[in-house]
């Protein structure tokens, strides 16, 4: 649980959330400073905390979303997306050409929308900054989705810049919350 790896860790690292479209949770979230209360119902009764680990949360905004993924303190970035979000083909492993925001992303990598085309783009100032690449952890219910990602980012990196599919190969870790 982050609430619990925040108050066992030194400093103030904390979560950024992302939705690429709905506002509704960000303006709520973001209203009351992130903290929203957590009620657990089980055998032994009903208890509730406040929940502190969000920082903020960015909505509909793919030019502060590039920012804060840029941003040489963030480590770990976590995806929960649908299988179709992804922009990845399922069969070839690589980017769904097909895909609305893979199409677009690709046509303007500069100014990306989708999620592979934000993680490149992301993935690629960091290069240019000299900062390492982060960590992307997939926690959606997809099987193997942690190898999927990693291809679908690498196959989209290697059709806009080929030295950069080579460095996130080299360098950038992908994985899963469940076991690929």
């Amino acid at each position: 649980m982050p609430e619990a790896a925040l108050a066992a860790s030194v400093g103030d690292w904390r979560i950024t959330g992302v939705s690429l479209r709905s506002v509704e949770v960000a303006e709520a979230l973001n209203a009351q400073h992130g903290f929203y209360t957590l009620i657990e119902r089980g055998s032994q009764g009903t208890s509730a905390r406040v929940i502190g680990s969000i920082r903020d949360v960015i909505a509909a905004d793919s030019t502060a979303t590039l920012a804060a993924l840029c941003a040489p303190e963030v480590r770990i970035v976590t995806l929960t997306v649908t299988e179709k979000g992804y922009g990845i083909d399922r069969l070839s492993g690589g980017p769904d050409l097909t895909h609305p925001a893979v199409g677009a992303d690709l046509a303007s990598p500069d100014t990306p929308a989708g999620v592979l085309g934000l993680l490149v783009r992301a993935l690629a100032q960091r290069r240019l900054s000299g900062h390492k690449p982060f960590t992307v952890l997939s926690c959606d219910n997809l099987p193997e989705n942690g190898r999927l990602v990693r291809s679908g980012v690498v196959g989209f990196a290697r059709m806009t810049d080929p030295g950069l599919a080579d460095w996130i190969e080299a360098l950038a870790a992908v994985a899963t919350a469940k076991n690929d």
